[in-house]
């Protein structure tokens, strides 16, 4: 019975920690390398783009940065650039999770120090989404030539990204040389299925850990996504002016948003793929066999707006031309007139 009670009291200390929401990243970094962490945490109100900000001490600091969620975790790069070595922290505002068995609204703070160091090389981006071949940009920052070497976290029984880059045989070591100040792309090619794993790219003092998903479409789901887009573009162009502001304020309205993805399928997160003449009127997410309505599915209505415009300008040019014509017949009815008056021919 001691024991038990000693266990539930461990369980009951340990639970806040398990519960708070963790920004899990290096606590140095050279100067000119890229910033990568992870996010994890029972959010209510999840971090945007838009509410992630930067600090040099108390001043806040321009940075190149995204964020993205997979799954149930949070990535996050920023370009560390020319920025000196100093003092810096990360600051996520606007964000409600839960803290232990609170609710919290404080912003996250996470400290970070840029040292005198300079590092071997920078990466951009910090991770790929992605339903083409992608490459991911590589900069030496040293006055002398390194090699990176690239390692993937393989799936089982599943295709990398390296059959067209280096060959058939993935069992070799690949590596790639860059020259002082050279900046490369190294290019990869998708593989045969929807996969998530990381890529490693490194040098003897560096390494990165950059997150890949990639989605390879069945053919159907493909097929049926271009008849999609298709009957969207032409809908586009009926609808005219009332189509272009419905899109500018979507835009608008979408801003804040985040791109994200899942391992699951698209009935795995209870979601929906919207047909080829529907809209999802509610969150969409990338899932592993298609993109899912986490929403309602609604059939596109079709609007007259553009055709109603076309007419209204018809019917303008029509009135323009009668009243014209009209005008000038008049004109020569009085010209008659007083020639006839006068008892000119």
């Amino acid at each position: 019975m001691k024991k038990v009670k000693i266990i539930l009291i461990f369980i009951l200390l340990m639970f806040p920690l398990l519960s708070a929401v963790n920004i899990n990243m290096k606590e140095q970094f050279s100067q000119g390398e890229t910033l990568m962490a992870t996010i994890s945490g029972n959010f209510l109100e999840p971090p945007s783009k838009e509410s992630i900000f930067f600090y040099r001490g108390h001043v806040k600091i321009p940075l190149e940065y995204d964020i993205v969620k997979i799954d149930e975790e949070y990535y996050l790069y920023a370009l560390l650039g020319d920025k000196q070595p100093n003092n810096y922290s990360i600051r996520i505002e606007d964000v409600r999770y839960m803290q232990g068995t609170q609710v919290s609204e404080e912003p996250l703070v996470k400290n970070f120090t840029i040292t005198e160091l300079i590092a071997d090389f920078s990466i951009n981006p910090g991770f790929v989404i992605t339903e083409e071949d992608f490459f991911i940009q590589t900069y030496n920052l040293q006055d002398f030539e390194i090699v990176i070497n690239i390692d993937e976290n393989k799936t089982e029984g599943v295709q990398g990204f390296f059959a067209s880059l280096f060959g058939e045989d993935t069992t070799r070591d690949k590596s790639v040389t860059l020259k002082p100040g050279e900046m490369k792309n190294i290019e990869f090619e998708l593989g045969n299925v929807t996969d998530f794993r990381k890529i490693s790219l490194s040098t003897e003092n560096l390494g990165y850990e950059i997150p890949v998903y990639a989605f390879v479409r069945e053919t159907k789901i493909e097929e049926e996504q271009n008849k999609s887009e298709e009957n969207m573009a032409e809908l586009e162009n009926e609808t005219g002016l009332e189509e272009s502001e419905s899109e500018f304020f979507e835009e608008n309205k979408t801003k804040d948003e985040i791109k994200t993805a899942s391992t699951k399928t698209c009935s795995e997160l209870n979601g929906t793929i919207c047909g080829k003449n529907e809209r999802c009127s509610g969150e969409t997410e990338n899932a592993r066999d298609a993109v899912c309505c986490l929403g309602t599915c609604e059939e596109i209505k079709k609007s007259n707006t553009g055709k109603i415009i076309g007419w209204m300008i018809l019917v303008a040019v029509l009135v323009f031309i009668i009243w014209f014509f009209k005008k000038k017949s008049k004109t020569k009815r009085k010209v008659n007139i007083l020639n006839i008056a006068k008892g000119k021919k």
